[in-house]
């Protein structure tokens, strides 16, 4: 086997390995998938937000509010399974704050979307060691710590398909510009 294949085959095991440790629920897998194939199937950063609310919605029947960094550093509600779209993205209530940890507050737990640390500088806020924004997620009395282990997994899934698509709306920003 070819060197270079060799350390993608060595990571691949890793990955497998990892995955049997966590030991998803067959309905955790289901919204893995049914998130990364929405997340391909509709383009538009609103509906990923909407994605990314929903399938907690409909596999966990929690509910959940999505935060992201403004390009003023302020925390912004986008959207929820309550509203859907805040077309106006009002800034988070105050009990809401950006943090690099999960923690609870008022009835929920919020947990940090984490983008993707290589294209970072990408993105038209600063972001090197801090949340591209916050999901929040309650009723919290529904939330064990086998839940939250495997949302904390989901949000970074979320992190890193929103940076990607925030960037590859900037590109075609850009290449209409040009």
């Amino acid at each position: 086997m070819p060197a270079d294949l060799e350390k993608i085959m060595a990571r691949i095991k890793e990955k497998r390995q990892a995955f049997q440790e966590y030991r998803f629920e067959p309905l955790e897998n289901d919204a893995l998938k049914t998130f990364f194939d929405l997340a391909q199937e509709y383009e538009t950063l609103d509906n990923f937000y909407r994605i990314s609310v929903g399938v907690i919605k409909e596999f966990f029947d929690l509910d959940s509010r999505l935060y992201l960094v403004s390009r003023d550093g302020t925390l912004q509600l986008v959207c929820d399974t309550l509203q859907g779209i805040y077309p106006d993205q009002p800034a988070a209530p105050e009990h809401i704050r950006l943090d690099t940890q999960s923690y609870f507050i008022g009835g929920s737990w919020v947990a940090p979307i984490k983008g993707n640390m290589i294209l970072v500088d990408r993105l038209p806020f600063y972001t090197k060691d801090q949340p591209i924004g916050m999901l929040e997620v309650f009723p919290e009395e529904k939330l064990p710590e086998r839940r939250r282990f495997f949302l904390e997994k989901y949000t970074n899934r979320v992190g890193y398909n929103l940076h990607n698509k925030i960037i590859a709306w900037q590109n075609i920003q850009h290449i209409r510009f040009i």
